[in-house]
């Protein structure tokens, strides 16, 4: 039986595959900020420090939360002129991040991140 990481990684890089030329990543982090796992096609892109910010902004959203009562963040889509960032809450401590090209197909990337999150919520808890 595959431990928890090993499944982790197989989970992110199907995810990786089956959005070829959409993505330039795909980690998993916790809300510490610190990497779980990744998978990057760019040097360009640092993935630990892409969590470690986009935990930060996860934690801001959960004030934002308090101020609102809109109930706990459970994904953001941040756009940017050369691509966006996709976050999805697995559970209260973990999540996904996607950093998806400028032209990717938005809504085919949420529908396998999607899949991805329940198969993360299985070896995770959420």
């Amino acid at each position: 039986m595959a431990t928890k990481m090993e499944q982790i990684k197989e989970t992110i890089r199907t995810l990786k595959e089956n959005l070829e030329g959409e993505i330039f990543g795909v980690a998993v982090g916790s809300m510490d900020g610190r990497i779980i796992e990744s998978l990057s096609d760019s040097s360009k892109v640092n993935m630990t420090r892409v969590v470690a910010s986009v935990a930060l902004m996860l934690k801001s959203a959960k004030k934002v939360e308090r101020q609102t009562n809109m109930g706990k963040p459970e994904n953001m889509l941040i756009g940017f002129k050369d691509g966006q960032i996709i976050v999805e809450s697995i559970n209260d401590k973990v999540f996904l991040a996607v950093i998806s090209k400028k032209d990717a197909n938005i809504g085919f990337i949420e529908l396998e991140v999607d899949e991805a999150i329940n198969s993360l919520k299985e070896i995770l808890g959420g």
